[in-house]
């Protein structure tokens, strides 16, 4: 099922991953007031991975997918800065990126995406993949340097103070 809709977006300089946690400082004006605006709602927002630009004081060129970070936790500071832990849903694409009033907001797709098997599933079949190819790259590494003399720094110098 596809579903279109408004969307505050939260550009950062990392990824949410769907069913990861993440924990959030929101601190600027104008993502207190997506904050408001996400808490007296549904708790959602979107968060976009940057492309080009800063977190914090201005416009960010963001990569077009996203995931849906639902507001878990919140704790508010006197100073009207929050702490909030997310955690991710489902994948979104931005069709349209709105003009930031205050913070930004686009229209969003939610992307239908089925579910993968569940990663233990995987894990052994990963994990055996890696340590074979660590130890090929150890095996090899240690049989290549081994059969190099390692120069020292005396002859480092001789070779540079030879006349050519």
């Amino acid at each position: 099922m596809i579903q279109r809709m408004d969307t505050p977006l939260f550009p950062l300089h990392v990824v949410l991953f769907p069913g990861s946690a993440m924990p959030l400082h929101v601190f600027e004006t104008r993502y207190r007031a997506l904050m408001e605006r996400v808490l007296s709602d549904d708790r959602r927002f979107g968060v976009l991975a940057i492309r080009r630009g800063r977190e914090v004081g201005g416009h960010a060129d963001t990569f077009r997918i996203g995931t849906m970070a639902v507001v878990e936790q919140v704790q508010r500071a006197p100073d009207g800065s929050m702490a909030i832990i997310v955690t991710g849903h489902e994948r979104f694409a931005v069709d349209v990126r709105l003009p930031d009033d205050p913070y930004p907001v686009g229209e969003v797709t939610i992307l239908d995406e089925q579910p993968g098997e569940h990663p233990s599933k995987e894990l052994p079949g990963a994990r055996a993949a890696v340590n074979g190819t660590s130890a090929s790259s150890h095996a090899f590494t240690a049989t290549t340097w081994s059969r190099r003399p390692c120069p020292t720094t005396s002859s480092v110098h001789r070779s540079r103070s030879r006349p050519r």
